[in-house]
């Protein structure tokens, strides 16, 4: 346990999520090194990380890189030791800003280096649950 190491982890702020308005997620993705030496991340684009929101099929339902722009400069950084975060919010609807229904999903955040391989990857399942009913008097 006290031999150096590498570790990428998400985190997000609930575990369910009440389909009432747009519910909001936020995720959390945390790189961390205790290795002795740094090592290269090399980034195709601006872009630094992405997640994925897959249902229960595994289907991929949503993506928070969806419609947004990143320049498309190449780029390579050292890293480590050390920890860095990567944070995002993201509504919880489809490509179609339609909102999600109300079922079991894996949000899946991965950086966004070079490669078709995500060396860097993490989920969380978390849950949409269906409006609560309005109390009877």
């Amino acid at each position: 346990l006290a031999r150096p190491e590498v570790s990428f982890s998400m985190s997000l702020d609930r575990m369910v999520y009440d389909i009432n308005g747009i519910p909001m997620l936020n995720a959390r993705m945390t790189l961390r090194s205790t290795l002795p030496r740094q090592f290269p991340l090399v980034w195709p684009s601006g872009q630094r990380f992405d997640i994925v929101i897959r249902d229960e099929r595994g289907a991929e339902v949503a993506r928070w890189s969806d419609g947004q722009g990143f320049t498309q400069a190449f780029s390579t950084e050292k890293f480590g030791p050390g920890e860095r975060n990567y944070t995002a919010q993201m509504a919880l609807q489809d490509g179609r800003n339609k909102r999600l229904p109300a079922g079991k999903y894996v949000a899946e955040g991965y950086l966004a280096t070079q490669g078709e391989q995500k060396p860097f990857l993490a989920g969380v399942g978390f849950e949409i649950i269906p409006e609560a009913e309005p109390a009877q008097p």
